[in-house]
């Protein structure tokens, strides 16, 4: 009976490759899978580390994984060819099955400027298009491409109407944000555009007179609300609330460093801000912000880490240990510390950590360079763990349950039928 469910449902995700891309609760922006950042999908995540699949696509170390519908993107990483001189690496962007893993096309982005053009790479993908670009590290005609997701096809490429022509400060940790409505929202280090997803044009654009260093720069938004939430102060230290339609600040946190970790969120009542040394859980009261609590986690360095609410609210952070750093579970209403896992690295380096979590709150999280996948019960014991190699781009769930990861031999997909025991119950 089970495998004649999984000949089911393999049959009805083949069928939504022929057909337009619906609005999904998959994996679609580059930190965290949805506007909330909160890497939280409403599915069941594998029990076991069974794969369904490997794709060999062979990168020094594995990039975001983006999934909508029955098309799953990555890129991966070759020599740059002869004559572009930024960029040590080539991205090639790919568009896959996500029920076979079968490769339906592969895309090099062109090169505008051969002195500035950066690696290319996907930043999102939304209502079948893959939104990509070349920017980084001061690319001055950068564009920013949709493709047709089931082809790669570029369907549009646009500038920014204003000079500097280019969306030159979103480097490798950095995607672009979607409103409800499914407009883009693109930051650099001091504009943030509004573009029509069909076209590519810019709707409005806002100059933020306080950027924030690269990092954590993505969008945070929280429902159909003209409210948009970003790191700001000189060094993007704070949590700034912004309106979409004016572009004018309306209020800001006091600075707690840690710049360059992006914000995340359950609701406009329940906002995370990691910092410097502890994570700030704020209110939005509609004319300031409220903190609820902090955490001190012991400063782990988590630059461009991820993080992640469960479906019962509980805050998923990093904390420093005597014996390396753990994954911990956080009361939302006063940040009590609930659960502990074991250290899913020794030491405490400066790595890419990622979440994502499932309905049923089991917690799968990458180390960056330290080469592995965990996954955790609720209560954070240790499910299962799998040597991958070096991913900087970290899992991502899709709606049937598959967890996907790229990592330097290729992508991998892993689902396992669930088997509801301890700890597992809805």
């Amino acid at each position: 009976m089970k495998a004649l469910h999984r000949r089911i449902g393999r049959l009805i995700l083949g069928w939504t490759l022929l057909v337009p891309a619906v609005a999904s609760a998959q994996w679609q922006v580059m930190n965290g899978g949805n506007a909330l950042k909160n890497g939280r999908v409403d599915t069941v995540g594998p029990v076991s580390a069974t794969e369904r699949w490997r794709a060999p696509l062979e990168s020094p170390f594995g990039m975001p994984v983006f999934v909508d519908g029955g098309i799953v993107v990555t890129t991966r990483l070759v020599p740059s060819p002869p004559g572009n001189i930024a960029a040590d690496l080539e991205g090639v962007i790919v568009g896959l099955r996500l029920d076979t893993g079968q490769v339906l096309w592969t895309r090099s982005l062109p090169v505008d400027d051969p002195q500035t053009d950066w690696t290319g790479r996907a930043l999102a993908l939304h209502d079948g298009r893959v939104y990509a670009s070349r920017s980084g590290f001061g690319a001055t005609k950068t564009a920013l491409y949709a493709l047709d997701a089931a082809t790669g096809a570029t369907l549009w490429r646009a500038f920014r109407l204003s000079a500097p022509r280019a969306f030159s400060d979103l480097s490798f940790p950095e995607g672009t944000g979607l409103l409800a409505n499914g407009d883009l929202l693109v930051n650099n280090l001091s504009f943030t555009l509004r573009m029509n997803p069909s076209n590519g044009s810019t709707i409005s654009e806002f100059f933020r007179t306080a950027g924030s260093t690269t990092g954590g720069i993505e969008p945070l938004i929280v429902g159909d609300t003209n409210t948009v939430y970003l790191r700001g102060g000189s060094v993007g230290g704070r949590l700034a609330s912004w309106d979409l339609a004016s572009g004018t600040l309306r209020y800001q946190s006091p600075d707690v460093g840690g710049e360059q970790t992006p914000l995340f969120a359950n609701d406009s009542q329940s906002l995370y801000m990691p910092g410097a040394a502890a994570l700030h859980a704020y209110k939005d009261t509609g004319t300031a912000f409220t903190e609820k609590w902090s955490y001190p986690n012991g400063s782990p360095n988590t630059a461009y880490s991820t993080h992640a609410v469960g479906p019962d609210g509980s805050v998923y952070t990093y904390a420093a240990r005597a014996d390396g750093v753990v994954v911990v579970r956080l009361d939302p209403d006063g940040g009590l510390e609930l659960a502990a896992s074991p250290p899913i690295r020794s030491g405490n380096q400066a790595v890419q950590y990622h979440m994502a979590v499932d309905r049923n709150r089991a917690l799968y999280v990458s180390n960056g360079d330290g080469g592995r996948l965990f996954a955790f019960r609720p209560d954070l014991s240790l499910l299962w763990q799998q040597e991958i190699g070096f991913s900087a781009g970290g899992p991502a769930l899709a709606s049937d349950g598959t967890l996907l990861i790229a990592t330097p031999s290729g992508l991998v997909a892993y689902n396992t039928d669930p088997v509801f025991g301890s700890g597992f119950e809805p």
